[in-house]
């Protein structure tokens, strides 16, 4: 997947760029009212929502009003990415202008390749227009896909990469924001270690990526500035679960990370 993200931006003529996976579904009026959209607005990308599918179901393919639409800026998109994550997360349901990724490059072999590149994107931008129409159909529960293949130790060295380079990256590029990027990285180790502990397996569970990221919660939860004013980072699951790690009921927390995902 990386290589042919990387191999259609270098060989691209035209003046914008899709993508599209290949088990996933666009309807045929997404280019057209993407690319007006991004062209009225002066926008570098053109976002819309996407809509979950399962296998052997068709979305009715039909025009449908641009009725709302919202323009953000680098920060506020960069701030979206940390606080929403979801669709802002990866590069499909999106027009790119060629030039917000020039030397761009998706990392090969890589799991995560998506949530490892596009934050680069979001810092090149000035403008990114997101419509509220779900104009993307993405094919949920389909065989081999990175949400239903059991989570191994490639799926947690590859998610520790993401997350510490996106931090690392984020804190050297975006100072306004340092706060909300710390919060965001306590979200992103929250959900790397649930994944550990769901998993079951000793190997990940006991491994140093999780032992390291135990001991860094604490520290990165003092080093926040008024961490109180910023709730809408991390949900009342996420602070429980944090507030359980942080004082070592891990008992506990194995409970609650169940029974929410049983």
């Amino acid at each position: 997947m990386a290589y042919t993200r990387n191999e259609l931006i270098k060989n691209a003529k035209g003046e914008y760029v899709t993508f599209v996976d290949s088990d996933d579904y666009i309807s045929k009026y997404t280019i057209e009212y993407l690319y007006k959209k991004i062209k009225e607005t002066n926008s570098d990308i053109a976002m819309c929502k996407v809509q979950n599918v399962y296998e052997n179901t068709v979305k009715e393919d039909k025009i449908e009003e641009i009725v709302k639409f919202k323009e953000y800026n680098r920060l506020e998109t960069i701030f979206n990415l940390i606080s929403v994550g979801g669709f802002y997360d990866f590069p499909v349901a999106k027009l790119f202008s060629k030039k917000s990724l020039e030397n761009i490059e998706f990392p090969l072999n890589r799991i995560y390749e998506d949530s490892s590149t596009v934050y680069k994107i979001y810092n090149k931008i000035e403008k990114i227009v997101v419509l509220e129409n779900y104009f993307y159909n993405y094919l949920v529960g389909r065989e081999n896909s990175i949400t239903t293949k059991k989570y191994v130790y490639k799926n947690l060295y590859d998610n520790y990469l993401c997350i510490k380079e996106r931090y690392e990256f984020l804190s050297d590029n975006v100072y306004e924001l340092k706060n909300e990027i710390k919060m965001g990285y306590i979200r992103n180790i929250l959900t790397l270690i649930e994944r550990a502990y769901l998993s079951e397996n000793d190997e990940l569970i006991n491994s140093d990526i999780v032992s390291n990221y135990l001991l860094l919660l604490e520290d990165l939860y003092k080093s926040i500035e008024d961490f109180k004013s910023r709730p809408y980072i991390l949900n009342n699951y996420k602070f429980a679960c944090l507030y359980l790690l942080i004082n070592k009921k891990n008992e506990e927390y194995v409970g609650i990370i169940k029974m929410i995902n049983c």
